[in-house]
């Protein structure tokens, strides 16, 4: 490099040691993906806990939504039973037969209209108790499932420190080898890295950018052989390196 500023030997060594920071920085993004995927037996007893959330909260809005009817339907019954039976008292007290008369079709209307509502009340009442069964179902199932997705969480917890402390181990090995790099070509680094999926050094394989796979002009091989500065891939504009020496 010529510059005097880079705390590396040379720039064949400062290539070696960010290709030991890029295998470090592939591992973190190996281990972050990792962590953040759901292992498949974990995945699937979240999904049957939301599922029979779901269907709990739509069984007891219904039997609540069905017992509200139920208890509006047997509140008239009593309020018709009643008049009904007001209605009999009467008859029995009653000294004309004009007004035994009306009482009585009263009471025929009245009776009519409380076996309607006894007739309707029905199929409520066993809709009512399908979905309180419903209801104790759903709880018994979330309840099973209760502790065995308690141990699936338990182990993903496991897995994910275990993998949080593999991350840091890596970091701090690449904080330790970055200390001694050159800032400039750590900064060039890490902008190519970000422009380009991650991977910001290539291999010079032959002729071709070990990355992209492009054959690379005679002189950028020359220059990426002798050491000559820090040298892009033209087609992709990873840094290139000639690998470790065989």
């Amino acid at each position: 490099m010529g510059s005097g500023q880079e705390t590396a030997s040379s720039i064949s060594e400062a290539l070696k040691l960010l290709s030991r920071v890029q295998a470090l920085d592939l591992e973190v993004d190996r281990l972050d993906l990792e962590e953040a995927s759901i292992p498949g037996e974990l995945r699937a007893a979240r999904e049957d806990r939301d599922r029979l959330t779901r269907e709990l909260a739509t069984a007891v809005g219904e039997h609540l939504s069905v017992r509200k009817r139920v208890s509006s339907a047997d509140m008239e019954l009593r309020d018709f039973t009643a008049k009904r039976d007001k209605a009999q008292g009467d008859q029995r007290s009653s000294t004309t037969a004009k007004e035994q008369a009306q009482l009585e079709n009263l009471i025929q209307q009245l009776s009519g209209r409380i076996e309607e509502l006894e007739d309707a009340s029905l199929p409520l009442v066993e809709r009512m108790e399908g979905w309180a069964a419903d209801v104790a179902r759903l709880k018994q199932d979330l309840d099973e499932l209760g502790p065995r997705l308690a141990h699936l969480e338990g182990m993903d917890e496991e897995r994910i420190s275990g993998l949080r402390r593999q991350r840091e181990e890596f970091i701090h090995e690449r904080q330790t080898i970055a200390a001694s790099l050159d800032a400039k070509i750590l900064h060039e680094y890490d902008h190519v890295r970000r422009a380009r999926k991650g991977v910001g050094l290539a291999t010079l394989k032959g002729v071709r950018c070990a990355a992209c796979n492009v054959q690379v002009p005679l002189n950028v091989q020359q220059r990426v052989r002798i050491g000559a500065g820090l040298t892009k891939c033209p087609a992709c504009g990873r840094i290139l390196w000639p690998g470790e020496a065989t």
